[in-house]
Order: structure tokens, then sequence, then C-alpha cells
């Protein structure tokens, strides 16, 4: 892990090793899967072993554990992991998204603990995402516990229900930065274009405010021109699909990276 101000550097090996908050905007693709057999052929499947002079279509793979199914099986998950590690040079985000916050699988605070402290240990993995509001000394711990992993932290927000106001935004995002992550993440719905305008206009606001790279997506159909605007408004980085979506809204990395290539280079 590399920190330098706003700039989050992940990855090991220096040929797909990422740099969030400097240079183009970064996509991340979450893979879906039941069991590791269809975690590697999902990851298999993205441009990994491309050339070494070909663009990547995804800068990081998340692994969205949530709908693995021994998702609370630490075991079978850690094996999972060593094997995907294997199977990809790519930075790895791993991700465990509690029903609370629109994911698939329940999970109660130690057991949620307990699996995100075993991957950050285990090597496997080049970032934890942390669900910053989820349960506070929870939180801490994990975050405490991935630190001194060397193991970095994307701390989220998930609101499936409504846009708050912008106000509001910056201040989810401020107190994650504040609560020790290394990347601030929220993901809002929509219910107009000027949600989605309040939405991108904190993302303006925490981008040049706070001293860490930040995501800030609005979701479903009405979101979707967010998630090629952050370019313009300071986002680090977008998610996109590649196969099954993890978010709605989600558009094909294939589809959305030479748009974002296209407005790195004019904005």
């Amino acid at each position: 892990m590399t920190r330098d101000n706003s700039i989050l550097e992940l990855g090991s090996n220096p040929r797909t090793r990422v740099a969030l908050g400097t240079g183009r905007t970064k996509v991340i693709v979450p893979i879906i899967a039941a069991n590791a057999s269809a975690l590697i052929a999902q990851v298999a499947a993205l441009d990994s072993v491309r050339p070494a002079a070909a663009p990547a279509t995804a800068d990081v793979v998340e692994w969205r554990i949530d709908h693995f199914e021994n998702a609370l099986d630490e075991n079978a998950v850690l094996a999972a992991a060593t094997e995907l590690r294997a199977a990809t040079d790519l930075p790895i985000l791993a991700t465990f998204r509690t029903e609370e916050e629109g994911g698939a699988a329940p999970a109660e605070p130690p057991a949620y603990a307990d699996l995100l402290v075993a991957l950050a240990e285990s090597g496997n993995i080049d970032a934890l995402d942390v669900q910053m509001f989820f349960d506070a000394g929870t939180v801490e711990g994990i975050i405490a516990a991935a630190h001194a992993a060397n193991c970095p932290v994307i701390g989220s927000f998930h609101d499936f229900s409504a846009t708050p106001s912008e106000g509001s935004i910056v201040a989810r995002l401020a107190g994650i930065a504040a609560g020790g992550a290394d990347l601030a993440k929220v993901a809002v719905m929509p219910s107009s274009k000027r949600d989605v305008l309040t939405l991108l206009a904190a993302l303006d606001v925490a981008s040049r405010t706070l001293e860490i790279p930040v995501i800030a997506i609005s979701m479903g159909e009405l979101g979707t021109l967010s998630r090629i605007a952050t370019v313009a408004f300071g986002g680090c980085a977008t998610f996109a699909s590649a196969g099954q979506v993890s978010a709605p809204g989600q558009l094909d990395a294939a589809q959305l990276r030479p748009l974002l290539d296209y407005l790195d280079q004019v904005l």
C-alpha cells in the first residue's frame, strides 16, 4: 500500500499496479460467483493476461464475497482468495456487502469482522471494502487490523432508497475519511435527474476538500451518467460490469473504458 496525500496505490505487480487519485479514471469490475471454480472462470475472462502494451478494460477486480455460497465460511473464503490471487495479477478488492446496504447475504458484526480481518491478513487481497456505518466498534477494529496487515481500506456507504442532500453526502464522505479509510465511497439511489446533479456536486466538493481519493455513484438507470461524468467531478474510479452487474445502472466495462479515456484526455 502506498499513500501520498490523495493517492492510493494498489497492487504489487509493476505491470498492473494502480494509483487511485491520479492519472486516468480507473475501472473496478465486480466478480459475482457462487463457488471458486466460477470465480476463477470469471476473472479469467477479463484481460488480466493481455499483452503488456494493450490497454486495460479492468484496473481492479472486486470480489463480491456476499454472493459466494459459503460467504461466511472463513476457510472456504480464504481458500478461494488463494486461488483468485493465483489467477490474476490485477489488484483485488475484497467486498462483503451486507443485506442492509444492498448486498446478497446477512452478517452479524462478529462474523463480518472475523472474515474481513482474516482476508486482510491473508496477503491475497490488495484492498478491503468496509461498510463504515455498519457497527462503530466493529468497523474501528477491522480498520486497525487491516492497516496492521498493510491492507488499505475502502470505506463505503450505500443508500438504495434515496439521495441525501449535497451537504449530507459530503458529510458522509468526510466521516469515512475521518474514520481512517484510505478511500471514501458512497453510492446512492436517485429519483430524479436533479438527484444525480446533487451527487455529482457533492463529489466535486469532497474530491477537492478531502485528503483521500473519492468515489461517488448515483445508481440505477437515472444515475448511469454519473458513472461516466465522474471524470469531470473528481472521482478516482467507477464500477462497471463484465457479465453480471453488482448494482443497478452499471455499464459494460468494455464500452465504458473508451468513454472514460476520451474524457480524461479532453477535460
